[in-house]
């Protein structure tokens, strides 16, 4: 319990500190979403402890991301591709953690038993 205590607060903070490095990059209103993920997988992790569907989870990224690059344009392109990663670094935030030994399919398992 206190050793997944203190790999929370590291990746968390690690993930905030790398986030707080971009934000001169970044808009306003991208900003004010990004904390709100932010905040809300802290408290995921936490007290709430909701599971989100991992498909919806994807597909949420896939659209953001495809919204963040109908604006692209050569000047702007460094300043897209930071938004997509932050998005994409704050939806890993937010799912759940799991060993992913567990849930890998009886494909992988039939294979490593040969």
């Amino acid at each position: 319990m206190k050793a997944a205590l203190v790999l929370n607060i590291i990746s968390f903070t690690s993930a905030f500190l790398a986030y707080l490095s971009v934000v001169p990059y970044t808009g306003i209103y991208y900003n004010f979403f990004f904390i709100t993920l932010y905040m809300l997988a802290i408290l995921n992790e936490g007290y709430l402890h909701i599971k989100f569907p991992r498909m919806l989870l994807n597909l949420l990224s896939i659209i953001m991301i495809i919204m963040f690059s109908y604006n692209i344009n050569m000047d702007s392109i460094n300043a897209i591709i930071l938004r997509c990663l932050i998005l994409l670094l704050f939806i890993k935030l937010i799912t759940t953690k799991a060993n992913r030994d567990r849930r890998r399919g009886r494909f992988f398992r039939r294979r490593c038993r040969r």
